[in-house]
């Protein structure tokens, strides 16, 4: 067994404000049979040497968690611990490997000290931190990154910190976009979870705005499962968003947050010298916020963070955007999963076919980074359309960003896909609106009857009404040339011949003949179009021809 998570909490009781060092317990938690442990802690990375490193060592009690008190750790600095597990006390037995952490000690500041040692005063965060506790137990997990801390301690905070790179220089006004997906543990032992993604972020995650998404369980009330928060220092402050509570028009009741359910979060933002702007969509249903008072600065660091449980994330992506792409609203997402169609492509060699997009990838101008290798499934799909015939163009994904068609026959009653799982989650494609896979095109239906009556006549003249119906005419302009044609026709002398003639089986109906017969005017120029023919026997193949004359 092993260490599953270390937590480090500050001693605020006797500090002020710019301390340069400060008191705090280190907590251990321990699994399974694990019943002592020993380590080092250094504030130099991957320096586990004495000095400078200090070694740690103790028991775990019953609960499976040992402690460690400092009485002075320097502030604003990261520390690393590496630590194993024993399965008897006193550091006896089979050591178990070793497993590495890391937390930061923030800065001290008014505000923390205030929101501590205030009482009676209404918090802007029901249970809001007072002290960053930073549990930095990240695995790579499968395809994931999990991200876990104390289910029973809402006041702790595990995170990932990255610093993307992107360009947060320029200009102002400035548009972004940030996003992940995660879901929470199915099998956590309690379902009160929650955690989320912050950008803008300094330090530790002491600093930034951040989307905090909650288990409908570890919400404090029905419509509490997803906040905009601004964390200045530590201290947390809930932003006013778009969400109601009397008009049911919040995530509790439009999304309800599960354990086990994957939730997209896609977030894009605009800055400017006096305020910041969030739209975030959480499975494309959209709350807004805006802080206008002291605005954090931009940076180019996002934070992936669990502060309830276990959390799961697939990937992570941050990129500045246009203030067209800013305005559009209503979009799904800008990522699309790092493994493109050109990946797979070459992964799964030539049984299907090309006309693939260009990779996705970090630059300079954009960062995206999906956690992990991943064994991907490919499902061979055939389905009818619901109506047919059918003309179908192209397949669609709807908000399903998950799922690539890698290769698609479609004809006018049914289609086959190949489609893969492009991301680190099961992916649904059934019916439920949103995740369907879907394919575009028009029915092809029967037309009302086209009737087209030209009275354009000799009213003096004899009249001679002639009805013609066909179903190949489908639209009047055909009908009306189809008139016209008739009129210039038959306004001239019409004559129908019927001719017999040795065996031809190359003529067909409307093919165009000459006919040369003196006795009947017929010099041999006229045209005539066949309109029937006959094949008989009689001594040898005889072919009957009626044909009308055409003029051009």
């Amino acid at each position: 067994m092993s260490i599953s998570k270390v937590q480090f909490e500050l001693d605020t009781s006797n500090i002020s404000a710019g301390a340069t060092s400060v008191p705090g317990t280190l907590t251990l938690v321990g699994q399974g049979t694990d019943a002592s442990f020993n380590g080092f802690i250094t504030p130099t990375a991957s320096n586990y040497n004495t000095p400078p490193a200090d070694p740690i060592s103790g028991n775990l009690d019953s609960s499976k968690e040992g402690t460690i008190v400092f009485t002075s750790l320097q502030v604003n600095k990261p520390y690393y611990v590496k630590v194993r597990t024993y399965p008897l006390a006193g550091q006896s037995g089979t050591a178990g490997g070793y497993r590495y952490f890391r937390f930061t000690v923030p800065k001290i500041t008014d505000d923390m000290l205030a929101q501590k040692n205030t009482a009676g005063e209404k918090k802007e965060e029901e249970g809001g931190t007072t002290s960053v506790a930073l549990n930095k137990e990240i695995l790579i997990s499968q395809s994931l990154l999990q991200i876990s801390t104390d289910a029973n301690k809402p006041n702790t905070l595990s995170s990932a910190v990255k610093d993307t790179g992107i360009d947060v220089s320029g200009s102002l006004p400035a548009y972004y976009a940030f996003g992940t997906t995660l879901f929470f543990d199915s099998k956590n032992l309690t379902s009160k979870q929650g955690g989320g993604i912050g950008f803008f972020v300094n330090g530790a995650s002491e600093t930034g705005y951040f989307i905090s998404i909650k288990t409908s369980e570890s919400a404090s009330n029905f419509g509490d499962e997803f906040k905009i928060l601004k964390v200045k220092g530590g201290v947390i402050q809930q932003l006013p968003d778009s969400q109601s509570l009397t008009t049911n028009n919040n995530v509790g009741a439009a999304v309800g947050i599960l354990p086990g359910t994957s939730y997209k979060i896609d977030v894009i933002v605009k800055t400017t010298l006096s305020s910041t702007e969030i739209k975030a969509y959480i499975n494309g249903f959209l709350v807004t916020a805006k802080d206008t008072s002291s605005i954090l600065p931009r940076t180019s660091k996002v934070s992936l963070f669990a502060n309830l449980g276990t959390i799961y994330f697939d990937y992570v992506y941050a990129m500045p955007i246009k203030q067209s792409e800013y305005e559009i609203g209503g979009r799904d997402s800008i990522y699309n999963n790092q493994m493109s169609l050109v990946t797979t492509a070459l992964a799964y060699g030539d049984i299907f076919v090309s006309d693939l997009q260009d990779v996705n990838s970090s630059t300079t101008t954009k960062y995206v980074e999906e956690f992990g290798p991943v064994a991907r499934e490919i499902r061979y799909v055939k389905r009818r359309y619901e109506r047919t015939p059918s003309f179908p163009k192209f397949t669609f994904q709807n908000l399903n960003k998950g799922v690539n068609v890698l290769a698609s026959r479609m004809s006018s009653f049914d289609a086959e896909l190949y489609l893969i799982n492009n991301s680190g989650v099961s992916n649904s494609i059934s019916s439920d609106a949103g995740t369907q896979i879907s394919v575009v095109g028009n029915n092809l239906v029967k037309s009302d009857e086209i009737v087209y009556m030209d009275e354009d006549t000799d009213k003096f003249g004899a009249q001679e009404p002639i009805t013609f119906s066909s179903s190949w005419i489908q639209k009047i302009s055909d009908a009306a040339a189809l008139s016209s044609f008739i009129k210039s026709q038959w306004t001239k002398d019409q004559r129908v011949v019927q001719l017999e003639t040795f065996g031809n089986p190359m003529l067909e109906v409307s093919d165009i003949i000459t006919v040369k017969y003196p006795y009947h005017n017929l010099a041999g120029t006229e045209k005539f179009i066949v309109t029937d023919i006959n094949h008989s026997w009689q001594d040898g193949l005889v072919t009957q021809i009626t044909a009308r004359s055409i003029f051009s």
